[in-house]
């Protein structure tokens, strides 16, 4: 029962679709009730130690890894057709046109947060339950980052895009020789 536990597991998380410690609870409960197996699992579900030792158990084949959202559309268009595909035309492309690694560029973008996501541990009084720290404004805001690099490493420096009509000067200046800045608006 355990190895088709491991290979429903081992499946999902190959489509995409990992299972979060809950669901494998849940999971392990229904298996064990529909099947007549005694359990000590209450509440519909499994208990943290059998979670555990079931994660131990198979150690050399699952691990918890926080997930990595990824979109429909870039799931289902990178596969071996596709991939193929993109560098069979780019082949064509490059002998057609004599192009050259240092005439190749990649731009990607990420977007990064004005606010630290986790706040660390702060010292206060004993007993105190709330720490309140100040924050700034802009919580919850992105800042987007775009990098462009030839195949032969050449680079065009990071432009950072602001989410507000004026951009800090602060910033700007201290990225004057550096990057680029602009805002959305």
């Amino acid at each position: 029962m355990e190895n088709e536990i491991l290979s429903y597991v081992q499946a999902l998380a190959n489509r995409f679709y990992a299972m979060t410690r809950q669901a494998l609870a849940e999971l392990a409960f229904h298996l064990a009730e529909r099947n007549h197996l005694p359990h000590p699992f209450q509440n519909g579900i499994a208990g943290n130690g059998w979670i555990t030792g079931f994660l131990n158990r198979h150690e050399d084949k699952l691990s918890l890894r926080d997930g990595t959202p990824t979109s429909l559309v870039r799931i289902t268009s990178f596969n071996r057709t596709e991939v193929y595909k993109f560098f069979n035309l780019l082949e064509e492309i490059v002998n057609a046109k004599g192009f050259t690694g240092s005439t190749i560029y990649n731009m990607d973008e990420t977007g990064v947060t004005v606010v630290p996501s986790k706040s660390l541990k702060r010292i206060a009084r004993k007993g105190v339950r709330s720490v309140p720290i100040m924050v700034p404004v802009e919580r919850g805001r992105l800042v987007t980052v775009m990098c462009c690099f030839s195949a032969q490493g050449n680079y065009i420096p990071p432009m950072f895009v602001f989410p507000q009509t004026c951009a800090n000067i602060s910033m700007a200046e201290a990225s004057a020789n550096s990057s680029y800045t602009t805002s959305s608006k």
